[in-house]
Parts: structure tokens; sequence; C-alpha cells
């Protein structure tokens, strides 16, 4: 066996009570997307992201490769519709461990490609305590594990779990 040490860039920051807003624009498509992200965390470890509102972004809320990162209150809209969708995620965790997004809310009706996205390899996420009017709880591939989903309001269910892109 071998023993790793933690490596991690950005560490114990955060981002809190704010609105992101971006220029309306209609989406581009999947994987089209222009650039308009609200908060990414990439390499980080022990940071936060509270008490948000992001509006009109392609991708609300990225955490990838990153670890113990806790995304609490955040809430998605938007000014105006946006097209078939309106974004690409609304929050997306990848490649990470122990993140929790808790107390979320997707607002407005609004349509993502993936709503609440555990992709490539997590482990230990949280998706908790969240409403929206049509969420999609999406794994999306490469072996994600230990994803918990609770207290979820799916709204009208449709689809409910997969993606939609």
């Amino acid at each position: 066996p071998e023993i790793h040490t933690f490596c991690h860039g950005i560490s114990e920051c955060g981002i809190e009570a704010m609105e992101i807003r971006f220029r309306w624009t209609p989406y581009a498509g999947h994987l089209r997307e222009r650039g308009f992200n609200g908060v990414e965390f990439a390499g980080c470890a022990h940071c936060f992201a509270r008490d948000l509102r992001v509006i009109d972004s392609d991708n609300a809320v990225i955490v990838w490769r990153s670890a113990f990162v806790s995304v609490h209150g955040v809430r998605v809209g938007l000014s105006a519709p946006r097209g078939a969708y309106d974004c690409h995620h609304a929050f997306n965790v990848s490649y990470s461990q122990d993140v929790a997004v808790t107390n979320f809310a997707i607002e407005d009706g609004m349509v993502c490609g993936h709503d609440l996205s555990s992709y490539a390899w997590n482990n230990a996420v949280v998706f908790a305590n969240g409403t929206g009017t049509q969420i999609n709880l999406d794994s999306h591939g490469l072996l994600p594990f230990a994803t918990l989903w609770s207290n979820i309001h799916l709204g009208n269910g449709a689809p409910g779990l997969g993606c939609r892109a």
C-alpha cells in the first residue's frame, strides 16, 4: 500500500450573501455555452458558497476536483426563459469528495440539462433539502459513489432520474 499526502490548491475560503446576475441571452445549447458560470470551486478544500442567488447562468455552481466543500442556501433562477433549456448545470459536482449541497432552490420553472449532477469518481456527495419545478437527479457517469439525495422536492418529477441533455 501507498500513503499519499492530501494536496489541494485554495483552502479555507468562500463566497456569501450576494447575487450573481448575467446578461440575458438565449441558451446556446449543450456544450456550446458562452461561459456564464456563477461559482466554481476547482482544486479547493474546506471552502463554501452560501446565501447566493445566481441568475441567467450557463452553469450556476460547479465543484470540481475539490474536497470538504459546503454549498448552502443557493438559489438559481432566470429573468426570462432562455429556450428549450435554461442552463447546462444548476449544481455540478465532479471528481470530488465530501461535498454538501443543501437548502437550495432551482426557481422560476428553470429547466437545465442537468439540475443536480454527481459525476466522475465522486465520493460522499450530499444533495439535501432542495426544491424546484422539474428537478432531475443525475448520476451522470464515471462511477460516482455514495451520493445521497435527501428531502428534495422534484416538482412534477419529469424526468426525475437521469439527464435531459
